[in-house]
């Protein structure tokens, strides 16, 4: 059984928060990668306000709509001068950090709520 039958928005929901996780990890790497290039322009990803968005919708949303789909916002920084490469390493490791446990958060909430839905399932068979 699919969530879509189920009629439950939760599941989309959480895999576009994970979908904008994860570019938002991808940037936050590339920033720490390139943290001594003298010019880079550190990137940004945003999505939480879209996600709400959708969220306070209060309506099912069925994964084959295309008008639910997240389009995280992408931003560019000033450019990286010489003596900013520590500061930079600090504040985009701590991001990291704080989106790696976003991510297991989801992961782990959504795990939880499959359990629940089985637990539910099972009952009613």
């Amino acid at each position: 059984m699919t969530f879509d039958r189920i009629g439950s928005s939760t599941p989309r929901i959480v895999e576009m928060a994970l979908d904008g996780l994860s570019m938002r990890h991808q940037a936050i790497s590339s920033n720490i990668a390139n943290v001594n290039t003298i010019g880079y322009r550190p990137i940004t990803v945003s999505f939480e306000s879209q996600l709400s968005g959708i969220y306070n919708q209060d309506t099912s949303i069925d994964s084959s709509e295309t008008q639910f789909q997240l389009n995280p916002f992408i931003t560019y920084g000033k450019k990286q001068s010489v003596g900013s490469s520590n500061s930079s390493l600090d504040a985009s490791t701590v991001m990291l950090n704080q989106n790696v446990i976003q991510y297991q958060a989801l992961i782990k909430g959504m795990q939880h709520y499959i359990v629940k839905l089985h637990r539910i399932l099972t009952h009613l068979a």
